[in-house]
């Protein structure tokens, strides 16, 4: 994939932390950030777009592999590693800002927040927000209508204390289950939107409309076709989060992966 200069100033201000600073670009980021001066790993770059570009099919596509070799080839090895003094762990994400650790990606946080926010406006489920203390509540989750959120906003008052631990040892008071497939969980998430959006669309539609936009992620692939025939594979993600919603009713996200919750 190539990076045009669009995307590689993007690359750069999300990289060092200033993205709101368009004066910052490929260009000149050396005269301004000393390499170990990094806001995030190339990893919670591909996040960052994941959550803040969700309509643009490019910045989407991007991978933290993408990413390293583009900034070793025009930047320089150093700038290219994740490390600040000392190797981030390939599991565990820090934050800097008052020396928190994360457990999981950014991302997984933002699609727990996005399923609950379907959860909470669909009649048919009832969330027992006592098992949401700090979340701020049906209100506060719902401030900004479904699907236009502001996660952002969201986590940076409220992530730390739900979801961060001072050691990778400690329990932080929100956690996900165990190694959630992230990928595939992304994916169900944009099935059931697609679904409930327009009810009408056939499994054909919406496996079509999809395909292209996130063919590149790596969702589990004994379940993505079925039979070679298009659509075939979408009530699979349907159930899947369906699935989901019924646990995250219950404080709970996402649950067991996709593959022990196939239908027989």
């Amino acid at each position: 994939m190539k990076i045009n200069k669009e995307l590689a100033d993007t690359i750069v201000r999300l990289r060092y932390g200033c993205e709101k600073d368009k004066s910052i670009n490929l260009n000149n980021v050396r005269k301004h950030f000393h390499h170990r001066q990094m806001k995030r790993t190339t990893e919670e770059i591909v996040d960052s777009m994941r959550i803040h570009y969700k309509d643009e099919d490019f910045y989407q596509k991007l991978t933290g592999r993408q990413i390293q070799n583009f900034l070793k080839e025009r930047l320089s090895l150093y700038r290219s590693l994740d490390f600040d003094g000392q190797k981030i762990s390939k599991y565990i994400r820090f934050s800097k800002q008052g020396g928190y650790w994360l457990k999981n990606r950014k991302y997984c946080y933002a699609y727990w927040f996005r399923f609950l926010q379907i959860a909470a406006i669909e009649k048919k489920r009832k969330v027992d927000w006592s098992k949401y203390k700090g979340w701020g509540g049906k209100a506060e989750i719902l401030k900004k209508e479904y699907p236009k959120c502001n996660f952002d906003d969201w986590f940076k008052e409220r992530g730390v204390k739900l979801f961060a631990v001072k050691k990778p040892t400690d329990k932080a008071l929100f956690e996900p289950t165990k190694r959630p497939h992230l990928d595939t969980v992304q994916y169900s998430y944009e099935v059931y939107c697609k679904v409930l959006d327009n009810p009408k669309m056939t499994n054909e539609e919406v496996f079509k409309q999809l395909k292209k936009k996130y063919s590149h992620l790596k969702i589990q692939r004994d379940v993505r076709e079925v039979d070679g025939v298009d659509g075939a594979s979408i009530p699979v993600y349907k159930h899947y989060a369906n699935t989901i919603l019924n646990n995250v009713c219950k404080g709970i996200f996402p649950g067991s992966n996709l593959n022990k919750n196939r239908r027989k």
